[in-house]
């Protein structure tokens, strides 16, 4: 809904006054307006430059504002894209300049320098493949010639821009006030999202800049103190804590192998944990009664158990979740009960379930080492193709013989959802997670055939996404491909993802 609203303050916090229609010459915050000050302060050169030149880093003006906000709409309040790239690339629109006169050339050098300019300090190789997608989409070649061109609707480089005149009131005026989704390259659920999380971040602003009202309360209970709910918080881990003995019974012989001895370390790796839990609990438990000692570490530790939250500590000594502390414990324990399950058997299981190990990474190059040893080729010389098995999501939907390879669930669609009639990716608005399917890795020497006219390598990650701290890397445990209808550039643009920890329990 439109409304107006008015606020009066001796200080106003400054993300609140960034994102209003203030009484003074300033615009809402988004593309227009970030498109204005960047042709305004790249006005000097504009003009000496040639029509193609001008036109090209009008362009290049449009794709840096998009970067912008789409890492604003992601929670990231400093998003890679800096004026310092900016400059540089447009510092190569000038080197190319007396090379204008082959059309296709230059502009491939241009995308490829470009987009290194973008992507050179990123680390993380899905978000340079996203940035190097994005430059590619607004840095075409038809921007230089004639006629007007059109980024998306709404969003048009006039044919008159660096032929009779530079003025970016020319490009900016006409633009909608309000960021589209087509411009931003994603789903339009996802981009209302985005603006609702927005909303409820002002108000929240809003509300703690209230004034502050003292009033004398009366005095708490013993009963609800904070020592007695830190001691039942406690209380409630140590009893959800799986037993620590899971794995002292003797294991009957069973095959022998690189998946085998996979296996048998991940059990070594939970049992290890799980002394360590219990030794972290039992520390902690001595803490909140006031025994022992306070450090800095239980400090923490206290501190996120209170708030629901899964100890940095425990996390760096096990391994990364992203889950509250009670739908982690559940998902502790079937991660126990599986590697149990699998250790009194001595067999290998017909379905493993990616998101119940330690490492991912090593299971699957355990399936690797497994065919190099079969077949006597070097495990580098093996790749895994991947089979997405529509009609299997429970290992009790598994019938008579297997087919070659190894069956696997526990990934989960981050963004979009699997069509188990079409076996493509399709679109999944309003849904966050989607389960996958069980995924076939059948191991292959050399490339693997592509039948499909469209494949999308979709990163397969241990946590699911979320902003963080400024250059941080967040590198895939590998790269499934999903068929799909559409090209791959549009999964790229909305950040498709796998996880194999499960949503929320």
């Amino acid at each position: 809904p439109k409304f107006q609203l008015f606020l009066t303050s001796a200080s106003v916090a400054t993300p609140i006054v960034r994102r209003c229609v203030k009484l003074v010459h300033e615009e809402p915050a988004g593309i227009r307006s970030h498109l204005r000050e960047l042709l305004n302060s790249a006005q000097s050169d504009l003009g000496s430059s040639s029509r193609s030149v001008a036109r090209a880093v009008a362009a290049l003006s449009v794709f840096h504002c998009v970067r912008r906000e789409r890492g604003l709409n992601r929670g990231v309040s400093d998003p890679a894209g800096t004026h310092r790239q900016f400059d540089f690339a447009c510092h190569l629109l000038r080197l190319v300049e007396n090379h204008w006169e082959d059309s296709v050339q230059p502009w491939r050098a241009l995308v490829e320098l470009g987009g290194l300019a973008y992507t050179g300090e990123l680390e993380d190789l899905v978000a340079s493949q996203e940035v190097a997608t994005l430059f590619a989409r607004f840095l075409s070649d038809e921007v230089t010639q004639e006629g007007d061109y059109v980024f998306a609707k709404g969003y048009t480089l006039p044919a008159a821009f660096g032929t009779s005149t530079t003025d970016p009131e020319l490009v900016a005026d006409p633009m909608p006030t309000m960021d589209s989704a087509e411009i931003l390259a994603v789903h339009p659920y996802n981009l209302q999202t985005a603006q609702l999380d927005q909303a409820a971040s002002m108000i929240r602003m809003l509300l703690a800049m209230r004034p502050l009202q003292v009033t004398v309360a009366p005095a708490r209970p013993a009963v609800g103190t904070r020592t007695q709910d830190l001691l039942e918080v406690l209380a409630k881990v140590a009893a959800d804590l799986p037993p620590v003995d899971a794995f002292q019974i003797t294991r009957p012989t069973g095959q022998d192998g690189a998946v085998t001895a996979f296996l048998l370390a991940e059990c070594g790796r939970c049992e290890a944990f799980l002394a360590f839990l219990r030794e972290s609990m039992e520390k902690l438990q001595a803490h909140g009664q006031g025994l022992g000692a306070h450090d800095l570490e239980s400090a923490e530790c206290l501190s996120s158990l209170l708030a629901g939250k899964v100890p940095q500590h425990w996390v760096n000594n096990g391994y990364p979740t992203a889950l509250p502390v009670a739908s982690w414990l559940v998902h502790l324990r079937r991660r126990v009960e599986f590697l149990r399950v699998w250790y009194s058997k001595g067999v290998d299981p017909p379905c493993h379930d990616i998101s119940h190990y330690f490492s991912p990474l090593g299971f699957l190059l355990a399936v690797r080492r497994a065919a190099s040893r079969r077949t006597g080729v070097p495990v580098d010389e093996v790749t895994l193709i991947h089979q997405v098995e529509s009609l299997i999501s429970d290992p009790a939907d598994l019938l008579g013989s297997q087919a070659e390879g190894v069956l696997t669930l526990g990934c989960f669609l981050q963004g979009a959802r699997w069509d188990i009639h079409t076996h493509r990716l399709e679109f999944a608005p309003g849904e966050a997670f989607s389960a996958l399917p069980a995924i076939r890795f059948v191991p292959m020497v050399g490339a693997a055939p592509n039948t499909n006219i469209y494949t999308y390598a979709c990163p397969l990650y241990r946590t699911c996404r979320g902003p963080g701290p400024r250059g941080a890397t967040r590198q895939p445990v590998s790269m499934i491909d999903l068929n799909t209808v559409v090209p791959p550039e549009i999964w790229i643009l909305e950040e498709v993802s796998l996880v194999c920890e499960p949503p929320e329990i």
